[in-house]
Parts: C-alpha cells; sequence; structure tokens
C-alpha cells in the first residue's frame, strides 16, 4: 500500500517525520496520517514526496510505457486487434507494477530500475511490432 512505501522510503533515506513535514510545508501529523493511511497526500504532495525519496527513477518507466500504450491504442481501427491489444498492454502493465513492487521491498531500487528499462525496451522492440502488429515506424 502506498503508506507503507511512504513510510519505507522515509525511514531508508534516514529521513525523520519532522524533516519531511519541514520539506514540503505541512504538519509532522499530516505526515504520520499519509504514513498510517488515515489520509492522502495531494497529487502536489506526491509529487514532491517522490522527488524528495528519489522514487522518480522507479515509476518513469511505467509512465513512458503507459503513455506510449495511450498513444498506440488510438491508431487501432480493428476491434479485434484493439481488443487482442489491450490484453497485451495490461500484461505489460502487470508486469511492470510487479517490478516496481519487488524494486520497493525486495530487491534494490537500482536493479528494479534496470528491469524496468529493459522490460520497456523489449516491449516497444519485439512485443509491440511482433505480437499487436504495430510496425516500428514514424506516422
Amino acid at each position: 500500500m502506498l503508506h507503507d512505501l511512504l513510510k519505507q522510503a522515509r525511514i531508508e533515506r534516514g529521513l525523520s517525520i519532522d524533516a519531511v513535514a519541514k520539506e514540503l510545508d505541512v504538519t509532522p501529523e499530516q505526515v504520520s496520517r499519509w504514513e498510517e493511511g488515515t489520509e492522502m497526500p495531494t497529487s502536489q504532495q506526491m509529487a514532491n514526496l517522490t522527488i524528495l525519496y528519489e522514487l522518480l527513477y522507479i515509476y518513469l518507466p511505467i509512465l513512458a510505457t503507459t503513455m506510449w500504450m495511450v498513444y498506440n491504442q488510438r491508431y487501432e481501427q480493428n476491434p479485434t486487434q484493439r481488443k487482442h491489444n489491450t490484453k497485451v498492454e495490461l500484461t505489460y502493465c502487470l508486469i511492470q507494477c510487479s517490478l516496481t513492487f519487488l524494486g520497493t521491498f525486495f530487491i534494490p531500487s537500482i536493479v528494479a530500475m534496470f528491469l524496468l528499462i529493459i522490460s520497456t525496451s523489449f516491449y516497444i522492440s519485439t512485443i509491440n511490432p511482433t505480437r499487436m502488429n504495430r510496425p516500428l515506424q514514424n506516422r
């Protein structure tokens, strides 16, 4: 869950709740509520936490791949192919989320980042043109 990730990231970076609160210009009680899961940070606070906790490099490959998927879905005219592509993309998203989860809790983040980059490259160069009928070319 998000609250567990926030607490773990703070502790791994050796930051106190007070230091995080001061950096984000919020109260320590608010940071505690985020880590307890009783309150969610706003989108701006989450963006600031991501930068503060240096989590961006883990999630950037997922964001880039998701944007690629959304961009390409609009070109698919065949409903059958679109349905097939959606299944492939959802499977790929699950793989990306699993790698992110592993990098958050079980393996070093840098290893997870490289695995995400490798899986993204494989998806774009191999899965996309062969399994999804999307040749790599400029449109």
